[in-house]
């Protein structure tokens, strides 16, 4: 809202037009990125991307897609609409097929910390587990699969294409 605060700081361009829109002042509003997302543009973690690819042998010419993994619940918590919490599942299943037909292609599985899920080895589908750093994965993958996720955001910054599935 117009006069709630002297200065909003926001992460982009995107985000200041957003604001200006609904009646902010020019003046108010102030890009100034978020220092959680500075290492996504780092040198030294495209380096340590490059390397966890190569650790994996992930640069095998194949391209790498990752699937980042997010809760979908029964009822959205702020506006009580319905939610799909099949879809994570789906679509990692539609991903595993996907894979299975393009000899070109690999999934890398990297579940949300908060799904209790067990990972089914197949191939050309690989598991990240959390110990790795998602700045460098997104770093190691050619492009990057999410719902709801920041790390899609994450991605993006990293200048990885980013599918995103609104279906829930």
């Amino acid at each position: 809202q117009p006069g709630y605060a002297s200065r909003v700081c926001v992460l982009n361009e995107s985000v200041r037009s957003m604001f200006l829109a609904h009646g902010r002042k020019p003046e108010e509003v102030i890009v100034t990125g978020n220092p959680a997302f500075d290492q996504l543009t780092a040198p030294e973690t495209a380096t340590a991307g490059a390397q966890l690819r190569h650790a994996r042998g992930w640069d095998d010419g194949k391209r790498t897609i990752l699937w980042a993994s997010q809760i979908e619940p029964e009822r959205h918590p702020f506006n009580d609409l319905s939610g799909d919490p099949s879809l994570p599942r789906r679509v990692e299943r539609h991903l595993r097929e996907i894979v299975a037909a393009d000899e070109d292609l690999r999934l890398v599985v990297r579940y949300h910390p908060s799904e209790r899920v067990v990972f089914e080895p197949s191939v050309r589908v690989d598991f990240s587990p959390m110990s790795e750093p998602i700045s460098t994965l997104l770093h190691a993958v050619d492009a990057v699969v999410v719902t709801a996720s920041t790390v899609g955001l994450e991605a993006a910054l990293a200048g990885r294409p980013v599918v995103s599935i609104d279906n829930s």
